[in-house]
């Protein structure tokens, strides 16, 4: 009978175990670096001693640095291990972490950091502790970096996360998610007003605090031999903020360290501040193009570097590059395109897309000619029959409704899809969102199957000429 209740016991325990682990992978903190893209997850899963040079620093850092220019352009093998407000604490324990499966040959740190002490948004307190793995390193991380609340919800990571499950999507039920290495392209466009270079001696130190961990970072590089290289990404920085990254230049500098003060390269990185920026506090997809060109030409004068392209060690730089192909694709191609048929000439060089076309309504009483650039996908006559529903993906139709009483459903990667029709209307979900947007025109639908997101929706209102309802 005792026997009995020990296997019962040690059953129970390895069920519920199982059980919460998953839970757990559903609930964990997932939304670093944004949309749904945690650079813990991407790094814990990453292959080890493949890093030749890792990027840390706050989201200055992950909005300045693409990964995959650094890789087509280098073939600099790069991470970008940075993190909404991470200050110098959160970046030492980062490092720590990424010592113990990684040996990058330099360390790349964006020193903002310096600026700052502690978390004024407590979602950045979370962001840079609970997805730490248990360990000695995630237990003093949270003791030094923890002011706002109780230590032991980080530690048990359960009373802060449970509440998540208000907004779970169904990405958070993929184990498989995008390759992510790090860099959030921003291609958002705000014009800034440039602020005066200083160009005096004096240095304000950093807090006390954050001299303590820059110190400690210093110490941390000598020990495994990596070179460290600090700098300051472009933005409008005040005056205070200067001096205070001169104070930094000096503690680098005394102890073997670069410094790259991106701040006084404005002509050599040709900064433009009506184009290159998102904010005053970040550049955009335009401006981290200058900011990488520069950073990738300084790394391999400096750096003796390597060349991986031809590793097939080194794929998933391969695959981020493609990931990002779809992201400016998607933003500064599909998004922007407005006519009706230059939106529908994009539609048969998609690759890695699925496409949802339906007709509604009066769709037929535009003034344009649109039959032929539909018949160019594959949508024959049938157009011309009644209203329909089609489904296109990489050169061809894969599904034709009938005019009415159809229910077609089926998954996309990372998602689901379901089409109906019936006597009035057609209704297209892709993860139980509807996304038509007319009911007398032409709806179009494009589903990124590389990102796993909607790239575009968009309505042709035929008795508007095929006028664009985005």
């Amino acid at each position: 009978m005792k026997l009995k209740r020990a296997v019962q016991s040690i059953l129970f325990c390895i069920i519920f175990i199982l059980i919460t682990s998953r839970v757990y992978q559903v609930l964990s903190w997932k939304d670093t670096g944004g949309d749904y893209l945690t650079i813990f997850n991407d790094f814990y899963h990453m292959e080890e001693n493949l890093i030749d040079v890792l990027f840390m620093g706050s989201s200055r850092c992950y909005c300045a640095i693409d990964n995959s220019r650094l890789w087509t352009e280098y073939g600099i093998a790069s991470f970008n291990f940075s993190i909404s407000g991470q200050d110098l604490a959160s970046t030492y324990y980062c490092l720590v972490e990424a010592l113990k499966t990684q040996k990058p040959k330099v360390v790349c740190i964006e020193s903002y950091g310096a600026v700052f002490e502690g978390y004024q948004v407590i979602g950045n307190m979370y962001r840079n502790t609970l997805p730490l793995k248990l360990s000695a390193n995630s237990y003093e991380a949270v003791q030094n970096i923890v002011t706002d609340g109780d230590p032991m919800d980080y530690w048990l990571k359960w009373p802060i996360i449970h509440t998540r499950y208000s907004e779970l999507r169904a990405r958070d039920f993929e184990k498989d998610l995008p390759v992510y290495l790090g860099y959030q392209a921003g291609f958002h466009t705000e014009e800034i007003q440039g602020t005066p270079l200083y160009i005096g001696d004096e240095a304000i130190p950093t807090a006390e605090k954050n001299e303590e961990y820059l110190d400690k970072i210093i110490a941390l590089a000598k020990d495994h031999d990596i070179s460290l290289c600090f700098f300051v990404a472009p933005y409008a920085a005040p005056d205070t903020d200067q001096r205070i990254y001169r104070y930094v230049e000096q503690i680098a500098r005394e102890n073997g360290a670069d410094f790259l003060n991106m701040l006084a390269l404005k002509e050599e990185l040709g900064m433009d501040t009506h184009t290159d920026y998102t904010n005053w506090f970040h550049t955009n997809y335009f401006g981290a193009e200058k900011v990488t060109h520069y950073m990738g030409e300084y790394l391999k004068a400096h750096y003796a570097l390597p060349d991986r392209r031809d590793d097939v060690r080194y794929h998933i730089w391969d695959e981020d590059a493609v990931v990002r192909f779809h992201e400016v694709q998607n933003e500064l191609t599909i998004r922007r395109t407005s006519d009706v048929i230059n939106y529908l000439n994009l539609i048969p060089g998609l690759k890695g897309y699925t496409v949802f076309i339906s007709t509604e309504g009066d769709y037929l009483s535009g003034d344009a000619d649109i039959f032929g650039y539909l018949n160019g996908i594959g949508i024959s006559e049938e157009f011309y029959s009644g209203r329909h529903v089609w489904i296109w993906e990489d050169g061809q139709i894969t599904y034709i409704s009938p005019e009415t009483d159809f229910l077609q459903y089926g998954d996309l990667p990372y998602s689901e899809y379901a089409v109906s029709g019936s006597e009035t209307d057609h209704t297209i979900l892709i993860a139980r969102t509807p996304y038509q947007k007319t009911t007398d025109g032409i709806n179009i639908i494009i589903y990124d199957n590389i990102l796993g997101e909607v790239a575009d929706a968009v309505g042709f209102y035929a008795p508007g000429s095929y006028a664009m309802i985005r």
